[in-house]
């Protein structure tokens, strides 16, 4: 089975007046402030693949994050490029998730080895797969954008009783 998930957004515009009063800001395309903790990106997008069959779970996550301008430290408006993200996961459950008493699990012929595996997952995956850094930025990394983290590599290993 496979199943697509896609979020975007897009923002026509975002005006801001910081005190009542003054006059309003166009914010679209501009990094965080000290009234906000996101950035006003023109375009943000995540797209989910993900395919199933028979215990087995695969998916990948692509996240898109649209370039926005800034001011530099000598007052130059700088452009900070888009970027994307890439994270994968697989798992694999064993046996069956359909519960049964013990008695029923000795006597249907399965291994020994196989009832310690049975309704076991075990799922391994990537985030940001290729360890892409953050585009540079006056703020260095902005803050609430991107995630400074870099490649991670995780697994984890579930057992239900």
């Amino acid at each position: 089975m496979f199943r697509s998930t896609t979020q975007v957004t897009y923002l026509d515009s975002y005006q801001f007046s910081p005190r009542p009063g003054e006059k309003e800001i166009e914010r679209r395309s501009s990094p965080v402030d000290e009234f906000s903790n996101d950035a006003y990106l023109k375009w943000k997008g995540t797209l989910r693949f993900d395919w199933s069959w028979h215990g087995f779970d695969a998916g990948m996550t692509a996240y898109y994050r649209d370039g926005f301008h800034e001011i530099d430290l000598n007052g130059n408006q700088h452009w900070v490029r888009q970027t994307w993200y890439f994270d994968l996961q697989a798992s694999y459950e064993f046996g069956t998730t359909a519960w049964r008493s013990w008695p029923e699990r000795f006597n249907n012929g399965w291994p020994k080895w196989r009832y310690l595996l049975d309704a076991t997952k075990l799922t391994v995956g990537i985030n940001n797969l290729f360890d892409h850094d953050p585009p540079r930025a006056v703020d260095n990394f902005p803050r609430f954008i991107y995630d400074s983290t870099g490649r991670f590599i995780y697994a984890s290993l579930t057992k239900k009783f």
